[in-house]
């Protein structure tokens, strides 16, 4: 049986960060448009050619896919985003005592 460590260790460090996201640790990456868009709908941080960075989500209803601005409150162009960063999870206080 052949062991492929180097697939091991990418499938353990996946479910690490995968872990740590889903935990409420911001492990921020920028996603170019190119390679993966966000789910439709979804609040990313946005990123664009003239290097804003601001909250929006991408709109995707099959005949008019398009980027809108929360900073904004309009649609933009699909050619001023150049990349897209999932937002982290909101801040969870542990107890009324910690506020």
């Amino acid at each position: 049986m052949e062991i492929n460590i180097e697939k091991m260790a990418q499938n353990v460090t996946e479910k690490v960060m995968q872990n740590l996201m889903d935990n409420g640790v911001f492990i921020g990456s920028w996603i170019p448009v190119s390679e993966r868009l966000p789910e439709d709908r979804e609040s990313v941080l946005l990123s664009t050619k003239t290097n804003e960075v601001f909250e929006g989500s991408y709109f995707d209803d099959d005949t008019n896919r398009q980027w809108y601005s929360c900073r904004d409150e309009t649609f933009i162009w699909n050619d001023i985003v150049t990349a897209w960063m999932p937002l982290p999870k909101p801040y969870k206080v542990e107890s009324e005592d910690n506020v």
